[in-house]
């Protein structure tokens, strides 16, 4: 039930800030019949969701650090890492809108503040993860794009803006964030205060 909850929260989430990019003119749909979004955007961030929660708990078991989703501090309702993961996520969405003219400057502005926020929680693992969801997440979007289904209005490379790795770097920490709180279970001696 925990993952069904998750993965319809990534649906819900992600298809508003998609909307988000919608409205500030970033992207168009060919079906733009819901709100200017195709019909299929909530299933493909369901997908998306899906694959991401899974990918990131894949990694950590073959890696090795399944047991940061396992213990570390946490507070009493989930909501602190998961939370600034969240508003992180959104400022990233947020300033492509505006920022979408200058692609090199928002890219690197996302990698920068990326850095920082995994410096700042020094998470094993969080930095591979990242880099593979946005090198993986990028190329399906300019897959999906090269269909005609929807289109960037102002694509670099590949049908694509080149800042849009940025944003799957950011979503990954809230990846992290949902994994730890409410997906892996706490394991024992470290239950929560």
């Amino acid at each position: 039930m925990q993952w069904l909850l998750a993965i319809s929260f990534g649906s819900v989430l992600c298809t508003l800030l998609d909307q988000l990019q919608v409205r500030f003119g970033v992207l168009e749909y060919r079906d733009g019949s819901m709100f200017g979004q195709a019909p299929w955007v909530p299933l493909l961030f369901a997908v998306a969701t899906l694959i991401g929660l899974f990918g990131y708990l894949t990694r950590a078991r073959k890696l090795g650090f399944l047991r940061d989703l396992r213990e570390g501090p946490r507070d009493r309702w989930g909501t602190r890492e998961a939370a600034w993961a969240l508003g992180w996520m959104v400022l990233a969405y947020g300033v492509s809108g505006p920022l979408q003219g200058s692609p090199r400057w928002l890219l690197g502005l996302y990698v920068f503040t990326f850095a920082l926020r995994s410096w700042s929680l020094s998470a094993p693992g969080l930095g591979w993860s990242s880099l593979q969801f946005a090198i993986g997440g990028t190329i399906f979007e300019a897959l999906l794009a090269s269909t005609g289904t929807f289109h960037y209005r102002h694509p670099d490379l590949w049908g694509v803006p080149l800042w849009l790795p940025g944003i799957y770097l950011h979503a990954t920490p809230l990846l992290r964030a949902v994994l730890r709180r409410w997906l892996i279970p706490v394991a024992p001696g470290s239950a929560l205060p």
